[in-house]
């Protein structure tokens, strides 16, 4: 209406509603791929005016080959077409290592996307692959490469997630936050959270690895903001002791450095686990960030729990969205 979007909610729907009322219809939905995929992420480029989303998923070759595909979409969320029943894809990885777990982001330096895998059956490693848009309909492909190996010991490391940098650094230095677990191979119990910077054009330079967080428990599903927004990366995962499971995280600087060491986010008396964290936006007193996670309700059930923060460490609120969503029924993995 008058160049704005105008969304009509029945009364009755407000009049029983529980505010503060937030209105997020489902604008569109579409399917990708009509198979069997798993574990599916995305990025988003401002690249080429409209914006491209790089889309990645794990596809099943056989009972012990995972494969990772990559495929493009326009801003509006359709498949780029480049040809006759050709979409803008590429495969990641189609050789007979299984990679698995894949995670992506975007450098806005240079227009590269960084995909990050967790490799193998046993010593599981972390691997990556740079992808680049030359133009509006291609994609170059840099060499498969070692993000953190395991030096000959079973350093089982899995789980990657990985953040991009929206600062305009010079070209040729795209930057890219990886975060993962690593078990020890002593102590089948003590699992830590490890990070290491990758800066790159198609060739990558891999730092060295750095503890987030390293104690006597198994800390695990780390998660990082898909970009610093200029501002700072937010790294989160949980951590299972005798007291239960606790979601902590970690503040770094656009650089690289720990601003913020390992913090609790959330210490209830339920477990808290699955923490997902966003990216840092420009708050009424600073940049902020949201973490979400899931909290048992109970012996079957769970709520999703959100608590927001300011960078530099500082509570701004906790809140329970099936509180706020009038929800009798609790819900698992609601996020």
């Amino acid at each position: 209406v008058d160049g704005a979007i105008e969304i009509r909610v029945p009364a009755s729907f407000v009049a029983a509603a529980r505010y503060p009322l937030t209105v997020d219809p489902v604008v569109s939905t579409l399917t990708l791929v009509n198979y069997s995929v798993g574990r599916p992420d995305v990025a988003y480029s401002k690249a080429f005016g409209g914006g491209r989303y790089l889309v990645v998923w794990e596809t099943e070759f056989s009972a012990s080959d995972f494969d990772i595909y990559a495929a493009f979409l326009d801003s509006a969320g359709n498949p780029i077409i480049v040809g006759p029943g050709t979409v803008l894809s590429a495969w990641i990885d189609a050789t007979d290592a299984t990679w698995a777990n894949p995670s992506v982001a975007n450098s806005k330096s240079d227009e590269l996307f960084l995909v990050v895998a967790q490799i193998g059956g046993g010593d599981r490693e972390i691997w990556g692959r740079m992808v680049s848009l030359p133009d509006a309909a291609n994609t170059t492909l840099g060499s498969q490469f070692t993000i953190a190996p395991h030096f000959g010991w079973i350093w089982d490391k899995t789980n990657p997630d990985v953040g991009g940098d929206a600062r305009a650094n010079p070209p040729g230095v795209s930057k890219f936050l990886v975060v993962y677990e690593q078990e020890n191979p002593l102590d089948a119990s003590d699992r830590d959270i490890m990070l290491c910077m990758v800066t790159a054009e198609i060739a990558p330079t891999v730092g060295s690895p750095v503890s987030i967080h390293n104690t006597d428990d198994i800390l695990s599903n780390p998660s990082v903001s898909k970009s610093n927004n200029g501002q700072a990366w937010i790294a989160v995962w949980e951590r299972e002791g005798t007291g239960g499971r606790d979601i902590f995280g970690a503040e770094l600087d656009p650089n690289g450095p720990i601003t913020q060491p390992a913090f609790l986010v959330s210490g209830l008396a339920s477990d808290e686990t699955n923490p997902a964290v966003s990216m840092p936006i420009e708050g009424d007193s600073g940049p902020e960030y949201l973490v979400a996670f899931e909290r048992a309700n109970g012996s079957v059930d769970a709520d999703i729990q959100i608590v927001r923060r300011r960078v530099g460490g500082v509570l701004l609120s906790a809140s329970n969205l099936a509180t706020l969503e009038s929800n009798p029924n609790a819900a698992s993995r609601q996020f």
